[in-house]
């Protein structure tokens, strides 16, 4: 599904959020991701309440014994979530 975000939504979690980079989660559906400042965790309502309803944003969390835990936002298309979300159930369901 292809996901579009317009510059001023960009400006907007900068504004809110800070500094972040925009990556790409390659294989598993090629998912965007945003990463702020050094992997650190932010206000998850703020980046839904300014991406709207469209897309459907996912807390990611790691811990690196070196750096402690390190955090990202994965971006689904709001659609696609609904797909994946069912799939992730039937799994879990099956175990």
């Amino acid at each position: 599904m292809k996901m579009n975000i317009d510059i001023e939504k960009l400006k907007k979690i900068e504004e809110s959020c800070g500094q972040f980079e925009i990556g790409r989660i390659m294989g598993c559906g090629n998912h965007n991701y945003l990463r702020f400042g050094y992997w650190r965790s932010t206000d998850i309502g703020k980046l839904i309440e300014i991406l709207g309803p469209s897309i459907v944003v996912e807390e990611d969390s790691d811990y690196d014994d070196d750096c402690g835990w390190k955090y990202s936002y994965t971006l689904y298309d709001r659609h696609e979530w609904e797909e994946i979300k069912r799939k992730r159930e039937s799994k879990w369901k099956s175990k």
